[in-house]
């Protein structure tokens, strides 16, 4: 008897190659479980937690390189948790309140399953979700694996991975015209993080693809299954160092401390690629433990969601001056 992800593995890996040029779009794993059944019940969810549309009075400014150049988007960055809608909903919303959803949307994060790429990119025409099937930026799709490195096209990573599919639905609610770009990512080393990050970002500044409508997306749950208190006390280590917009500390508090935070990889690399793209604030928007749900405070899970911004919110400014800090030192970047 062969098991079922032996099967799936053969299925994908072997009868459809990353390069053959065969089309196949992905099913959605998470419909019924982590969201409603039914289209219209995801969007109704959604729509109740993050509001109808875009929002956000200032989250495009004009880009100041000369006329013709667009519009710059302010958020560059974000970081969502992948639990159900009912665990992790008004987390993730938090974030998505914050943001007008441009027309490509980045998505990375980690894969649970073992199945694929190091680091795969899905290259197939659609991608399953509870809110139906979203479309797949190609193009972006393919540059970023011809860069020659880590990233390659492969769909095996992402047939029975949450990860991603958990974060697309807010993004068809809020933009439905938009298309994305989903990269699964295993257990990386902070260089291939770094290494991942400069390919995405050449990717996406590319001539061919307008500055202002990329956003990259790291999809993340915070420390698992400990009591509330230690969870909370340790996923304040991961947190702090977002906020300090520090990958490389992010990445060395998860390994020394030892924290169960999946999805660490995919936050090092968008966070990098902010970074690039000029960020010099990040925040948490919103924090929880599964404890919200269950009532259990002996295991929990822990959800966050964070933002990353070119520019440092003007009250922002006044209390960090009233506090006695720097733009550069607990939240931003000098």
């Amino acid at each position: 008897m062969i098991p079922p992800w032996v099967r799936l593995h053969l299925r994908l890996c072997i009868f459809k190659p990353p390069d053959s040029g065969l089309s196949m779009s992905r099913a959605s794993v998470i419909s019924g479980r982590y969201y409603p059944a039914t289209r219209e019940d995801v969007c109704d969810v959604i729509k109740g937690l993050a509001g109808p549309g875009p929002v956000g009075a200032n989250d495009i400014r004009p880009s100041g390189q000369g006329q013709g150049q667009g519009q710059e988007a302010d958020v560059v960055g974000v970081m969502v948790p992948h639990a159900s809608i009912d665990f992790c909903g008004p987390v993730a919303a938090a974030a998505w309140r914050q943001i007008k959803v441009p027309s490509t949307v980045v998505v990375i994060g980690p894969n649970h399953t073992g199945l694929g790429a190091r680091v795969a990119v899905y290259g197939d025409e659609d991608y399953g979700t509870p809110a139906g099937p979203m479309t797949v930026d190609r193009t972006l799709a393919r540059a970023l694996a011809g860069d020659g490195g880590l990233l390659e096209i492969d769909s095996c990573a992402h047939e029975e991975e949450h990860s991603i599919e958990a974060v697309l639905p807010f993004i068809q609610v809020l933009n439905p015209a938009a298309r994305v770009v989903p990269i699964c990512v295993r257990s990386l080393t902070l260089a291939q993080c770094s290494a991942v990050a400069d390919s995405l970002f050449r990717a996406i500044t590319g001539p061919d693809v307008d500055k202002g409508g990329v956003l990259v997306v790291a999809s993340s749950d915070m420390n698992h299954s400990e009591p509330v208190r230690s969870g909370q006390r340790r996923d304040r280590l991961a947190l702090d160092r977002i906020e300090a917009l520090d990958p490389a500390g992010l990445f060395d508090a998860v390994v020394s401390h030892h924290l169960s935070m999946c999805g660490v990889s995919a936050v090092v690399i968008m966070m990098y690629v902010a970074l690039h793209l000029g960020a010099r604030f990040a925040e948490t928007v919103a924090y929880s433990t599964s404890m919200r749900v269950t009532g259990d405070p002996s295991a929990v899970v822990g959800y966050a969601s964070a933002v990353f911004r070119r520019r440092v919110p003007v009250g922002t400014i006044g209390c960090l001056r009233d506090a006695g800090r720097t733009i550069g030192g607990v939240n931003g970047k000098s």
